[in-house]
């Protein structure tokens, strides 16, 4: 490859890139944490909740559907038995 160099790092050279806790700045060390909290609160917290709202709002859309439904077929039923006694009584 033309213009492209390749250099294998050793363990040690490695290492001493690697920062530890003591090289981090306060803010880096706070903003560490907040994010990691804020990760946690997400996966256990926050997004099971989201998922049982959506499931209930799921369900309570299906109990109206169907409620719906049977109001149709109520209002089906009662159409039909007035045409039926109109039918009767001719």
């Amino acid at each position: 490859m033309i213009w492209f160099n390749y250099k294998y790092l050793s363990f040690i050279e490695v290492i001493d890139n690697i920062k530890t806790f003591n090289n981090y700045s306060f803010i880096e060390l706070i903003v560490l944490v907040l994010s990691i909290t804020i990760m946690i609160l997400l996966i256990f917290y926050i997004l099971p909740f989201f998922k049982l709202y959506l499931e209930e709002k799921k369900k309570i859309k299906e109990k109206n559907r169907k409620r719906d439904f049977l109001k149709k077929i109520a209002l089906q039923k009662d159409i039909e038995d007035k045409i039926a006694k109109q039918i009767n009584i001719w």
